[in-house]
């Protein structure tokens, strides 16, 4: 999850690092004031921590997607020989269920940061 604050002077997004959960947990690790620099326009301007808002990090979607990706096919290439020996259609329903376990993997990590800035972004301080 990255927080912005939209720049007071010329309207881009700034962004920065914090694992505060909320707006809450953001105010007592950094004050009721945060003071961030544009690096557009270069003016510092303090910020309240309703005027802070999150997204969604594109560096955990990309390991999530690397997950999937490299979780179904290395899964695929160990459980493929032993898929072709067999006849037990349970044996293939439960390979098959086996592959699945990457798409969880992937829904879970999404779903989870999608909760997170949903979150941090309804509730408000003050």
């Amino acid at each position: 999850m990255r927080l912005y604050a939209r720049c007071k002077q010329c309207k881009e997004d700034i962004y920065f690092t914090s694992f505060s959960a909320d707006r809450f947990r953001l105010v007592r690790k950094h004050g009721k004031q945060l003071f961030l620099d544009c690096k557009s326009c270069g003016t510092k301007s303090s910020y309240e921590p309703n005027e802070i808002f999150a997204e969604e990090s594109k560096g955990i979607g990309l390991i999530a997607m690397l997950i999937l990706i490299g979780g179904t096919i290395g899964l695929y290439l160990l459980v493929w020989k032993y898929i072709t020996r067999t006849s037990d259609i349970w044996a293939i329903a439960n390979f098959t269920a086996l592959l699945v376990t990457p798409v969880l993997v992937y829904q879970g990590i999404t779903k989870a940061q999608r909760d997170r800035v949903r979150y941090f972004n309804t509730k408000k301080y003050g």
